[in-house]
Parts: structure tokens; sequence; C-alpha cells
């Protein structure tokens, strides 16, 4: 049955999460109920996630469910649809235990195929099509999903497959033929409701398997927080392949309220997306790290707009001080600042914004997760000391079942739990450094190893490598991500070419975006004659020099041309401004000089103010 919570509840369930975490504080152990964390779980609804939604279409049939450019779907119009996919793959011969691909960009196709999924006791793979076909053909054939969904106008971007193609789009009359009572495939909560492909250091992505009751039990924790429901309007920003998005589609259907998703148009424009979020009175929203200063911006311009009421941050280091500015300017809004790796469902620890608390430099990503436990480990496996550093594991409810296919990473990165006395528990063992603070609050450090989070994903720098020495004009290749303009970072690939062989960043860029996806691909390419070692042998990083004009890859073949009229002169300008380099000549690109998407913004944002144009 379904937990439904009073508020005496709601609040009794809060005390046990304060008072619990600060209990279950031992050296560098850190717990979300008591310090023996058998003994006490926070209840939360351990049902499927599609069980929860039937539960709110059942209750709020009229009620808007997705909302996307002046399309609406009600709850029991979203309902309908989805048991209509589910009975039209069961006859196709899928069901329990099989994972069907996601091919759909973002829209509310993709809530219907993903519910339609779910209801037929399958897991759902998203599946860019930004991606590239080499990228999207190894997922395909690792997930060996038997039906892919997707859209008509995506079919012929998909690469050759065995798998039979549905179109929800054109197939539709088909499919609208099937029944439309709730679809039971007798699956539980521990079963699979999605597999996230991320980086892998082999070269190769590797899915992270994870389950409904992963996802119920942290979204019940949001929900103690700041809660949501009936009449709450609720933003979706993220890459469906980006497990963020899990919390950002599920957290508004679980409890009744809109999911709204965001535009392309505005996406990536910052001023755009705060007067979107106003002008759909967003009550609840994630932002990625980037946009958190555009916030803080736009609520001084426009005081009172926002209706926010909960707001989701993470992924990368955030001032506390800035959420703090924001938490104050908006009047009963919500922060958290959320930490966790794909192999925990989305986020293991979070961390509220009070004006009471302590301003820290960088925001603490907090305390775990209800049901969830965190521990501090030495190379020994053992605890450290309160306030020492120590590499990050992470066990409990969250945990993922593990890598698809990859037994023998399943087994090195999930390790028997020696600190659980319950039977097959297991650790996460994440690679981040970490410590515990005097208030109990986890400090985040640094990683361990060279797996980076760049742009919300995160990235194993290896796989990287592993392409560009798959250039046969490429002897050695070093990877590393660069801060050198405040805030703004860039992956800088170092090479050591073969003796009498040349390739251009032209080239180079060319041919890595036939692998991997676009926000993986370096953006400054260095060319040196050997590369850096340490003493022992080691490449050493931080002997790496500084990108340059005399010693980084250009696109080739022109020479410089100066900027003549005075809107080339102020074009020019902006690049200079946001690049941090010059000169910029006429024939300069901007994304061969080290920009990417998200510096373009900042280049679009003065060309609007500067020349009123869009």
């Amino acid at each position: 049955m379904y937990h439904i919570l009073s508020i005496t509840q709601v609040l009794f369930r809060r005390s046990i999460a304060i008072f619990g975490n600060e209990a279950g504080r031992k050296g560098g152990h850190l717990n979300s109920q008591s310090s023996n964390s058998d003994l006490a779980e926070t209840p939360f609804p351990d049902v499927c996630i599609h069980q929860r939604f039937e539960y709110q279409a059942q209750n709020h049939p009229e009620a808007v469910a997705v909302a996307f450019e002046g399309e609406r779907l009600t709850y029991g119009e979203l309902n309908q649809k989805t048991n209509q996919l589910a009975h039209y793959l069961g006859n196709l011969g899928v069901g329990p235990g099989n994972f069907i691909g996601l091919f759909v960009g973002r829209s509310p196709d993709v809530i219907t195929g993903i519910l339609g999924i779910l209801k037929n006791g399958c897991a759902y793979v998203p599946m860019d099509p930004a991606y590239p076909e080499e990228r999207l053909r190894h997922m395909m054939e690792d997930s060996n999903s038997p039906v892919i969904l997707t859209l008509s106008h995506l079919k012929k971007k998909l690469p050759q497959t065995k798998a039979q193609i549905v179109c929800m789009d054109s197939d539709w009359h088909r499919i609208s033929e099937e029944k439309t009572h709730n679809s039971d495939s007798g699956q539980g909560p521990a079963s699979l409701a999605y597999v996230i492909f991320t980086s892998g250091s082999t070269g190769k992505p590797k899915g992270v398997c994870c389950h409904h009751r992963g996802v119920m039990n942290l979204l019940a924790d949001f929900q103690n927080r700041q809660p949501l429901g009936p009449g709450d309007i609720c933003s979706w920003w993220t890459s469906l392949n980006f497990d963020v998005s899990v919390y950002e589609i599920f957290s508004p259907l679980m409890e009744g309220a809109t999911l709204t998703i965001v535009p392309e148009s505005v996406r990536a424009d910052a001023p755009a997306l705060m007067d979107w979020l106003y002008q759909e009175k967003i009550t609840s929203a994630y932002l990625p790290p980037f946009m958190v200063a555009d916030l803080d911006v736009s609520l001084r311009e426009h005081p009172g707009k926002s209706m926010l009421r909960r707001l989701l941050v993470g992924v990368e280091a955030i001032p506390e001080r800035l959420l703090n500015t924001i938490d104050q300017a908006v009047p009963d809004l919500h922060i958290i600042n959320g930490y966790g790796p794909t192999e925990a469902t989305v986020c293991a620890t979070l961390y509220t914004i009070s004006p009471e608390n302590e301003l820290h430099e960088n925001t603490p990503i907090g305390r775990p997760v209800q049901n969830m436990q965190i521990y501090l480990l030495n190379e020994a496996k053992q605890q450290v000391p309160a306030g020492s550093p120590g590499e990050l594991y992470i066990g409990g409810v969250g945990v993922a079942d593990g890598y698809l296919n990859r037994p023998d990473l399943t087994a090195e990165g999930f390790i028997p739990d020696p600190f659980s006395g319950k039977e097959g528990a297991r650790l996460y063992r994440t690679g981040d450094l970490a410590r515990i603070m005097p208030d109990g609050n986890i400090e985040f450090i640094g990683r361990a190893d060279f797996q980076i989070k760049f742009h919300g994903f995160r990235v194993e720098l290896g796989e990287i490598e592993s392409q560009l020495r798959k250039n046969p004009a490429i002897r050695e290749a070093v990877v590393l991500v660069l801060e050198d303009i405040p805030g703004v970072k860039r992956l800088v690939a170092y090479l050591v070419c073969y003796k009498g062989q040349e390739a251009s960043a032209q080239e180079i860029r060319e041919s890595l975006q036939k692998s991997l996806p676009d926000y993986m691909v370096p953006s400054i390419f260095v060319a040196l004659d050997r590369i850096p070692m340490t003493p022992n042998g080691k490449t050493d990083r931080t002997a790496l020099p500084a990108p340059d004009s005399s010693n980084q890859l250009m696109a080739g073949g022109h020479d410089y041309r100066e900027p003549q009229t005075p809107v080339e002169k102020k074009l020019a300008r902006f690049f200079a401004e946001v690049l941090h380099t010059e000169p910029i000549g006429l024939d300069d690109s901007f994304f061969e000089l080290g920009g990417h998407s998200l510096l373009a913004t900042q280049v679009v944002s003065r060309i609007r103010e500067s020349f009123k144009v869009d």
C-alpha cells in the first residue's frame, strides 16, 4: 500500500533524519538513521515508480501531468496512453528483463515512453539523438534492446539494428487500439527501472543499472524537506542521459504536480530561461552550476517575480554565500545541494541552505539521503577519524545493481559492505575524497583519480585519451580540465605525434565527434614534443604547459585578417572577452579557439545587449 503521510508523520520523519544524522556520525561514518543502521529505517512508498504514478492518476485524473509549449496531458490522459503503449510492447513479445531503448528528444513523448516501458516491466535506456553513431551502436548492442522507441523524424539517425523500431507518432494509430487499463507486469520495486550509460576509463561507456526502490527512497527524502503536490509546476532542464533527469521527471509525477519541459530555445540562454521560469510560474527546478549566478542577478533585477519553492543544485562546487543570497531573496524557497554518482541513484547526500548555517567557501554536500550510509575510508578500507580526508563509499537503498554486462567492473566498484549486518549489502566506491566537518556535514575535496564532472556529466579522461590514441598520427595523449578563466572549465588535450606525422585541431575534433558526445570533445589541443614525467615514470600533469599561441594546434590554412568594420571589431572583442584570447581574426572559429556551447551563450548575450537582436 502507499504511505499517505500526515503533517505529524512528516515532522516526525524529519526529526529522525535530523537527529539521526548527528547520532550516526562516528569517525568517518554517517548514516541517515542511527549509529546502528539496522535498527531504524525511514519509511517510504516501497512501490514501483509507475504504480505511484497510477495512484496519482486515479486521484487527480484532471490535473495536468505534462506541459510543453502549449501541449497539455492530464494524469488521466497520460495514464491511458502509457497503458496502451505497455500493452503494445507486451504484444511485441517484450516484458520483464528486457531493456528498451528510448531514442527521443526532450518532449512529452519521452514521458509516455518511459512510463509505458516501466508498466511493461522493462527498464528504459536513454539514447541521445545527438550522440555519435559509434556510441549509440555500443549502447544498443550492450543493452540488447529488442525494441527501440523513437519518432519518425529521428528514425533515420539510428544506427542499423536488429531491434524493432516503434515510432510513437506514426505508429500511434496501432498503439491507440490497445487496452487502456493498468498493466500489471508482476515486477516489484527491486526490479530495474533504467540503465544510464556513463563514461568508461576503458574507452567504452558502461551502463549503470538502477532500480525503482532507490528512486522512490530519494524522492521521499525530498518530499520530507519540501513537499510537492497538485498545483506545483516543476521544470525539466537536463538531458535524459544525465541522471538528474530522473529526479526532475519523477518528483512531480509521483505527487500529482505538473512537469513542464524547458524548450530548447531558452534552455542554454540564462536570461531567457529565468524569464521562462517566471512566466511559467515554476515552483520546483534544477539549475546547473553555471546558471546559479544568473539566477541571483535575475532575482535582484526582478524582485518578487519568482514562484520557486524548491531548487536543486549541485554537480560542481558552488559558493555557499551565493546560494544563501538567493535563498534570502525568495520567501519560502528551499535550496538543496545534492551530491551523488549515477551508481547511487542520482543523490547520495543532500544539504539544505539555511540562514542559520555557518557559511563555507564551497557549499557542503551535506548528509546521507534517508536509508543511505556514507563511509570515509583509507586505503586499508578502515574508517578515517572525523575531520580527516578519506575516500567516500556509499551504502544503502540507493546503491545500483551494478554495471550492465560488466561483472569485472561491478566487482571492482561495488564491494561487500563490512559495516552492515544485512546479507548481500554492498558499498559503492566513488573515488571521491571527502571529510566530515565539525558540524557533521560532509565536505567534498576532489577526485582520487582522473574522473571528473564536466558540464554536469561524469567524464573519464581515460576514455577521451583512448579515442585520441586511435588517431594514426598521435603517439601519446593526456587530457585534463583547465580553469584558466575563473568559473569556466575547458577540456585540454596534450598530444605527441609520431615523427613526421601531423594533425590539425579540426581533423582531430572531427575524428572524435564520430565516437564521443560533444561535451567530451576537448576544446583545446596542445602539441608537445614529449609528455612530462615524474621521477617514478608517471605522467606529470602538473608540469603540462598552459595553452598559448606557440603550442596550440589550430585548424590551419588561414592567415590572420584583422577585423575592419565596427561590427566586426565589436564581435572580435566579444570573442576575446569570453575566450580570454587575442588577437581575434576574421577567419577565426569560436570553437577552434577553445569555445564551447556554454561559453557561446555569453557571446549571444553580449550580441543581444549591444545590437538589440536575437
